[in-house]
């Protein structure tokens, strides 16, 4: 009996993985900017923080998805202060990316 059950929560975390990385990869490339945009990134700003900002400036849906997404890229402590113009259709890869840039 035990060994079902086992098996069966083994099944079950493998189900909920491949769901949470089929969203990721979905909100991944997500537009998140259909008009262009201007973004500042104030010194000392957080991953968490600017995801909270974009959620309620109605930028991105939900804040949890930019944070996990900059998490698996590798960018969540990598944000670079300074304005950005952002340009319509940007995803949320790249609005990652433009903003850990710098540029």
């Amino acid at each position: 009996m035990l060994k079902y059950l086992g098996i069966g929560l083994a099944v079950l975390v493998l189900v909920v993985a491949a769901a949470a990385a089929g969203y990721l990869n979905m909100a991944a490339d997500r537009v998140v900017v259909s008009d262009d945009i201007d973004i500042t990134v104030p010194r000392g700003a957080t991953m968490r923080g600017l995801a909270a900002d974009f959620t309620q400036k109605g930028i991105i849906d939900e804040p949890w998805s930019m944070r996990i997404l900059a998490r698996y890229m590798g960018l969540s402590s990598s944000l670079r202060a300074g304005e950005y113009r952002v340009a319509a259709g940007t995803t949320l890869t790249g609005l990652l990316t433009h903003l850990t840039s710098g540029d």
